[in-house]
């Protein structure tokens, strides 16, 4: 047998050894990582510049409003700039979804955003919401966003689905 050979097939036997037995330990091992890393971000502070509960989304969406009212000082430190950035593309994400759901499933929406809306009208229905309903703030901020638009956009057309149990 050539030497060459010997190695390939020691090679071989090496990687089909470690299949069979190391799965399982690397296997654990990933998991063992995986729970680590959940660990350490459960204790973590969330980054700024995150939408990540309801109580970001009204500190953005009072940033922003401040921000639009003149106050320009808003803008002065690193972690306001991020909320304001996460404000707008927290709500840009949400109206692509909206548009790409309607499109894909071919069902209307209880809320119709005007054609011609721009980001600074939906941070202040946002904000509005937020103000006249303090008791929502348990919500996830999906659900205060959702319900800011049905309540200022409302879809006449809206049809509730007839779901059944």
């Amino acid at each position: 047998m050539s030497p060459s050979r010997s190695l390939l097939s020691n090679c071989s036997t090496g990687a089909l050894f470690f299949r069979q037995t190391d799965v399982g330990m690397l296997t654990r091992n990933l998991i063992a990582l995986l729970l680590l890393a959940f660990a350490v971000a459960a204790i973590a502070d969330p980054p700024s510049g995150v939408i990540g509960d309801s109580n970001d989304l009204a500190k953005a969406a009072r940033l922003v409003v401040r921000y639009l009212d003149g106050d320009k000082s808003v803008l002065d430190d690193k972690e306001s700039l991020e909320s304001v950035r996460a404000m707008q593309n927290y709500l840009k994400g949400f109206g692509d979804c909206n548009v790409i759901t309607e499109a894909s499933t071919k069902a209307s929406c209880p809320f119709l955003l005007p054609k011609e809306n721009d980001a600074n009208q939906l941070v202040r229905v946002v904000d509005k919401y937020i103000g006249d309903h303090p008791e929502k703030m348990n919500e996830p901020p999906g659900i205060i966003v959702w319900n800011a638009f049905v309540q200022a956009f409302p879809n006449k057309d809206f049809k509730q689905p007839d779901i059944k149990p």
